[in-house]
């Protein structure tokens, strides 16, 4: 199966992507994933590359969207919303494993199979940070 590396991310990645979206629950929320091209151009600066289909969009702007419902709560120390926790569990399961960490300094990152698209190996690396917390 063919491979390719994805970089080890940021540690403020998933914060990162949750703040694409800002002035929740203001009348206009200002949101810098617009459209398709927009979440490639964001996860090309990332280290995500490939193409963004309609439904991977759809698939990552509710995965931001899970992320913000279970940070706030993290953040008012309340329990985390069931339906958020679940929906970004099945998005994570989906996303291709990461089983061999590559060092090629100054870079690391992991080796994984190509199956997945740049949402969905983005979305793992962003459980990633919260992991390290």
């Amino acid at each position: 199966m063919p491979e390719t590396l994805l970089p080890a991310p940021a540690p403020s990645l998933c914060l990162d992507f949750v703040n694409t979206r800002y002035w929740r629950g203001s009348p206009q929320p200002s949101d810098e994933l617009g459209n398709a091209e927009a979440l490639r151009g964001w996860l090309q600066r990332h280290g995500a590359a490939g193409d963004v289909s309609p439904r991977q969009f759809s698939a990552a702007l509710d995965a931001r969207e899970s992320l913000y419902r279970l940070l706030r709560a993290l953040a008012e120390a309340m329990p985390a919303p069931p339906d958020a926790l679940a929906a970004l569990t099945r998005q994570v399961a989906a996303a291709p494993p990461r089983r061999e960490l590559v060092l090629t300094p100054p870079q690391a990152g992991w080796r994984v199979p190509s199956r997945g698209s740049g949402v969905a190996a983005l979305l793992r690396a962003q459980t990633q940070t919260l992991d390290a917390r």
